[in-house]
């Protein structure tokens, strides 16, 4: 006698970078999970934001982990930190990087990534926020166009006994 069991369902997600005339197929096998940052309202430092982070996933359409660093520009000293899940267009390469802010002797760092719990530490310079957001330099240059194409194929397996 044979039992057929519904087992696991295999999901594919297809994205397609397109580059000048060359065109690349990535295929992600994925399990529903979104992408989850650490977040955290106006910490006073990374440390105290990181132990405060609910393990919250993102919402929809929230693909990129933003992170804004203030920073004291004369002693290196932490003044304020803001982790968030932010849309693709709220964080790109033309948001990462440092800049002075309205208060005087103050800097502000944005790194932007987008690989779960990838906002783990902060940017303190230019050169911080770029290494922070290295996931973000592929997607984001001007000559690639990206489209995802969710739940392209579903298989569905069964166990035979």
């Amino acid at each position: 006698m044979e039992y057929f069991v519904p087992g696991v369902v295999l999901v594919f997600f297809v994205s397609m970078t397109a580059k000048s005339s060359s065109m690349h197929i990535q295929i992600e096998y994925g399990n529903f999970e979104a992408l989850t940052c650490y977040t955290c309202p106006l910490k006073k430092d990374n440390e105290e934001c990181n132990n405060w982070a609910p393990d919250i996933p993102c919402p929809l359409r929230h693909t990129v982990c933003k992170t804004v660093h203030r920073i004291n520009d004369r002693t290196g000293e932490s003044l304020q930190v803001d982790k968030f899940c932010a849309l693709p267009e709220q964080c790109s390469n033309d948001h990462v990087g440092c800049k002075g802010t309205s208060n005087e002797g103050e800097i502000e760092c944005v790194s932007c990534c987008t690989v779960s719990y990838c906002n783990v530490a902060v940017p303190y310079n230019v050169s911080t926020s770029h290494t922070l957001s290295a996931s973000l330099i592929p997607s984001a240059a001007s000559d690639v166009a990206r489209i995802n194409f969710p739940l392209v194929v579903v298989a569905l397996m069964t166990l035979t006994f």
